[in-house]
């Protein structure tokens, strides 16, 4: 009974049992899934058009959407993303540096992004009080700020990395869709019900 006690102690730390997640050295994903939490310290990837749909865990790590896949981003952590020829849906969590390179692109609608960069592929960020801020230096490479508001008035700042040159050597394929600030949008419906009130 004893060495079974201590045979099952020693697979539950070797699984990361008592940490509350479970360790793995890299996520592969063969197949559309959902994650929600765990801990994957040498990233992965998704390839051949599976979908990953994230909503918390941590991957440390590089870790690439390719070929048709599509990554939709709502919770969680990823070190490094490299997207190309991929998709990334972004509404939540956060991404300490992403690489969009190559086709499809990203779609940025809430979360963190630390700091980005892209080569050929667009990048649409979903917001409202848009402002670049050129600032060469702290990032290492040439580049600036992203600032604005998402959708659900949360501020962002993302960094932009460039290489020597200006915002627009890296960044022709950002497009900045500015969405109605919600105060906006709510006097605008005031006004249309007043409007019908009075016909």
């Amino acid at each position: 009974m004893r060495s079974k006690s201590i045979l099952m102690l020693a697979v539950a730390f070797s699984l990361g049992v008592f940490s509350g997640e479970v360790q793995a050295a890299n996520l592969i994903v063969t197949s559309d899934m959902s994650m929600y939490d765990g801990y994957y310290d040498e990233g992965g990837g998704i390839q051949d058009g599976y979908t990953l749909d994230m909503y918390g865990g941590t991957i440390i790590g590089a870790f690439s959407v390719s070929w048709d896949a599509v990554l939709n981003l709502n919770g969680g952590h990823i070190a490094s993303l490299h997207n190309i020829h991929g998709r990334l849906n972004m509404f939540g969590g956060s991404i300490t540096y992403f690489y969009a390179g190559f086709d499809e692109g990203a779609y940025l609608y809430g979360g963190n992004v630390t700091t980005m960069e892209s080569f050929d592929a667009p990048i649409h960020v979903y917001g409202y009080d848009f402002q670049y801020i050129d600032n060469p230096g702290p990032i290492g490479i040439n580049g600036g700020y992203l600032t604005g508001y998402w959708e659900d008035n949360t501020y962002f700042s993302i960094g932009c990395r460039d290489e020597p040159g200006s915002w627009s050597t890296y960044y022709d394929g950002v497009v900045l869709h500015e969405i109605p600030e919600p105060t906006t949008l709510l006097l605008l419906t005031l006004g249309a019900v007043m409007l019908r009130r009075k016909r």
